[in-house]
This record gives structure tokens, C-alpha cells and sequence, in this order.
């Protein structure tokens, strides 16, 4: 047990010493695959397909759905990081142990939070018809964008294992909602 809290401070500490960014983007991703995967099961409106029968009320559409507005939602939402110092600035720690963020002044940005010209718009047969589509000749992102989209389906593969653990616990436990588990 020892190993699995070091382990798990260690690595949580590195992340928040590179930018606050690689803390908050996986958490908000998490909440918002749960949030949507909820809400796309519920709202459903034709037959629903179980998941897993550990968890009946969750469904292949509630997961399909979260994964797909959370790849969505990340790709705005790591634009909207990414262009905020006080998320992809490292953090220092002072002599007392108080974490702090660079300042912006003497903040060095990292190339993948800038715009850059990613690749050129292809030729589909031939044809100009992206090009013109998109009245442009490359195509401009942040690489961080990118990577984003990586940590969302990561989050939205992985995430909901999180909700069948719970779920096998409360059924060995054999209670109905967490809150009965404490007196």
C-alpha cells in the first residue's frame, strides 16, 4: 500500500509541477463522460442495450454518447487551456513549500500550446474541393489539441470501469447507494 500512495503522490505532483493543465483537463473529461453518458442513456428515446450486467442501467448508448461529447467538449476545452498562462505555466515551489505558478513573465510557453500549421488540406481526387471548403491551404491547430483528444477517449474507455468497480462493490456489500454503507 505503501508503494500504490508514493507511487500515485508522485506522479500526481510531477503533473501539477509541468502546468496546472494536466490536472484539471483528465478530471473535467471524466466528469463530463460521466455527465453525458448519463444523460445520452437516460435520454435515449428507442430500446436500450445494457453495457454490463454488473451495472443494468448502464447502457451502450449512454457510453457511446459520453465518449463522443467528450471528444467534443475536449477539443474546446483544451483551446480554451491552452491559451490561459495560469494553466501551462509550470508550477515552483518556494522555500516555505508553497506551490505557486510561474508568472507569465518568466513563463516559456511550449510549442505545443501555440497554433501551428499542422498539415496541408489534401487533394481528394484530384480535386481542390477541401481546399475551397475550407478557404485555406493548411490546416492550423495546437498539437495539444491533439493529445487532448488521446487523453478524452482514453477517459472515456477507461472512465467508466470506475462506475462497474463501485457497482461490484455495492452488491458484495449488498447496499443499494454508498450513503447506507456509513451509519
Amino acid at each position: 500500500s505503501l508503494l500504490a500512495v508514493v507511487f500515485q503522490s508522485h506522479f500526481f505532483i510531477s503533473n501539477v509541477m509541468n502546468g496546472l493543465v494536466w490536472i484539471v483537463l483528465p478530471q473535467a473529461l471524466v466528469v463530463v463522460n460521466d455527465s453525458m453518458a448519463y444523460i445520452c442513456g437516460f435520454f435515449w428515446p428507442w430500446k436500450k442495450n445494457p453495457l454490463i450486467l454488473l451495472s443494468p442501467k448502464k447502457t451502450w448508448e449512454g457510453f457511446i454518447g459520453g465518449a463522443l461529447f467528450t471528444c467534443i467538449a475536449c477539443w474546446f476545452l483544451s483551446a480554451h487551456l491552452a491559451q490561459n498562462p495560469y494553466y501551462i505555466c509550470p508550477v515552483e515551489v518556494t522555500d516555505n513549500f508553497i506551490f505557486s505558478v510561474v508568472p507569465e513573465d518568466r513563463c516559456e510557453i511550449d510549442n505545443i500550446y501555440k497554433v501551428q500549421e499542422i498539415l496541408k488540406v489534401p487533394t481528394v481526387f484530384g480535386s481542390d474541393f477541401l481546399k475551397n471548403l475550407l478557404n485555406r491551404e493548411v490546416i492550423k491547430m495546437r498539437w495539444f489539441q491533439v493529445h487532448s483528444c488521446m487523453i478524452a477517449l482514453f477517459a472515456s474507455i477507461l472512465g467508466p470501469f470506475g462506475g462497474f468497480f463501485a457497482s461490484g462493490l455495492k452488491r458484495g456489500f449488498k447496499i443499494k447507494d454508498f450513503g447506507d454503507s456509513i451509519p
